[in-house]
């Protein structure tokens, strides 16, 4: 599909924008993307709301939350949470979460960002997750008694925590 624009390069950015009550495709190379023309330049707020109208309209799977369910925080009720599919303050990740796994699953890999963490010192130090892995590993190995693998996790995290000063 070649560019909307130039007409001549092929389009590798695809975006929808939404015009009343209509969907309005547009095809841009990289070039013309980047350039900015009028049609090209798309605002962070206004793919933020595009995806979210996109969320509403998708097949959601049965609502895991009562309708009367409201944030303690904002008061932002299910309902609305539903039709705007935006939170009103980061207590409504905790009210809402039960949701927000099934979205996030939706439209991406994981539940958890797996991104680069800033600058680590010389020393490696666990990470919340891998101590959080580590106890439910030794809390799984208990349960199913395997004692020798649980005693490895255990000593693993006496010595993270050694290593912490905690």
């Amino acid at each position: 599909m070649l560019c909307q624009n130039c007409q001549q390069a092929q389009a590798t950015i695809h975006s929808l924008d939404k015009d009343g009550s209509d969907w309005v495709a547009h095809h841009h190379c990289e070039k013309c993307a980047m350039s900015g023309g009028p049609e090209a330049s798309v605002e962070p707020g206004k793919i933020i709301k595009l995806f979210g109208d996109y969320l509403a309209q998708a097949d959601s799977p049965a609502p895991t939350l009562d309708k009367d369910t409201a944030c303690a925080g904002c008061g932002l009720g299910y309902e609305q949470f539903q039709q705007s599919r935006r939170l009103g303050c980061a207590r409504c990740y905790e009210t809402f979460a039960p949701d927000l796994e099934q979205i996030f699953l939706r439209v991406q890999e994981r539940t958890m960002h797996k991104g680069k963490a800033p600058g680590r010192p010389q020393t490696s130090m666990p990470s919340p997750l891998e101590l959080r892995r580590l106890r439910e590993n030794l809390q799984q190995a208990v349960d199913e008694e395997r004692f020798e693998d649980a005693a490895g996790y255990r000593d693993k995290l006496q010595q993270l925590s050694d290593e912490l000063g905690e």
